[in-house]
């Protein structure tokens, strides 16, 4: 996690899926499962929450680890403030794609069962 940006949004940095590690809802991500995804096709949810968009995803690519990410969270809404006070306080134990809870501080995974790229 970083400092503010534009009008008082928190940066971030983590991984929004770690690969090949049993989430809690015992889904595992495979490397490959991401493939060429942007930044604009990763949206930044409060709470896995559709109607709740906290901020935006800067960046997203797969690395060797997991699918990292880079984000702002805007502070504009209450589940904004909710979320940028939280990172700030080190108190968010996770982050997702979508599906499920990690437990992998900032660094998360969560899905649909296996997601693989590729055998």
């Amino acid at each position: 996690m970083s400092g503010r940006g534009e009008a008082g949004a928190l940066r971030f940095a983590g991984y929004a899926a770690i690969f090949d590690r049993v989430d809690r809802g015992g889904d595992v991500v495979r490397p490959g499962a991401f493939g060429a995804v942007t930044a604009a096709q990763v949206p930044l949810l409060w709470q896995h929450r559709p109607g709740a968009p906290i901020g935006r995803i800067e960046m997203a690519r797969e690395d060797r680890r997991g699918l990292r990410v880079i984000g702002r969270v805007s502070r504009a809404s209450a589940a904004g403030r909710e979320a940028a006070a939280m990172l700030a306080a080190a108190r968010i134990a996770g982050a997702g794609t979508g599906g499920g809870e990690s437990g992998h501080a900032p660094d998360a995974a969560a899905g649909a069962g296996d997601r693989g790229g590729g055998a």
